[in-house]
């Protein structure tokens, strides 16, 4: 099975390149959003595929990440519940 670091090399643009630079746990949370972010691109960018069927693989893997818990309400930096 493929690494997260793998991954990131494999969808690589200038903006991953970064990525392993960060120091953890940040490294891998990036790495994540960003993989997340390039499959939601890539459903965009089907060009063949109807848009119909565009927005409902963009619904399913949004619904795939909110089932696991991925998706979760962003916090503000400084706020009383942030870490």
């Amino acid at each position: 099975m493929a690494t997260l670091d793998d991954l990131l090399e494999k969808t690589s643009r200038t903006f991953a390149l970064s990525i392993p630079m960060l120091p953890e746990p940040t490294r891998r949370h990036v790495g994540i959003a960003y993989l997340l972010f390039r499959i939601a691109d890539t459903f965009e960018d089907a060009a063949r595929w109807p848009r119909d069927r565009r927005l409902a693989a963009l619904g399913i893997s949004s619904g795939c990440c909110a089932a696991r818990g991925a998706l979760r309400p962003a916090r503000r930096v400084g706020s009383p519940t942030s870490p």
